[in-house]
C-alpha cells in the first residue's frame, strides 16, 4: 500500500530564486549575477526548493580564497538561457539596450 501527501512547510527570512536561476555543474550549483551590466558567474549553497522557487543560502566570494558570502538585497539573479552567458558577458536587462 502506497499513500501521497502534501506538506506545507514555511521558511522564514530566506533568499529564493526562481528555479531557472540555477544551474548545475560537476555536481556544484551556479547563477549569475547581474552587477555593472554584465553576468558574473557565482557559485552557491542552495537549500530548499519546490517546482518554482530554491533557497540560496550563500554565495561563493568573488574573491579567490575568501570562501563563502551571504546573498544580500544589492545581489540581482539572472534568469533565462544561462546556458549562452560566458563569466563577465555584457548583458542588458530585459527592455534596456547593451
Amino acid at each position: 500500500m502506497y499513500a501521497t501527501a502534501s506538506l506545507m512547510v514555511t521558511h522564514k527570512d530566506v533568499w529564493s530564486v526562481p528555479i531557472q536561476a540555477v544551474f548545475e555543474q560537476n555536481n556544484q550549483s551556479f547563477c549569475f549575477l547581474y552587477k555593472d551590466g554584465k553576468a558574473w558567474r557565482r557559485q552557491v549553497l542552495v537549500g530548499i526548493r519546490d517546482a518554482e522557487h530554491m533557497e540560496i543560502k550563500q554565495l561563493r566570494s568573488a574573491v579567490a580564497g575568501s570562501g563563502w558570502v551571504d546573498v544580500g538585497p544589492a545581489d540581482v539573479f539572472l534568469v533565462g538561457n544561462l546556458g549562452s552567458l560566458t563569466d563577465g558577458q555584457a548583458v542588458a536587462p530585459a527592455g534596456e539596450e547593451r
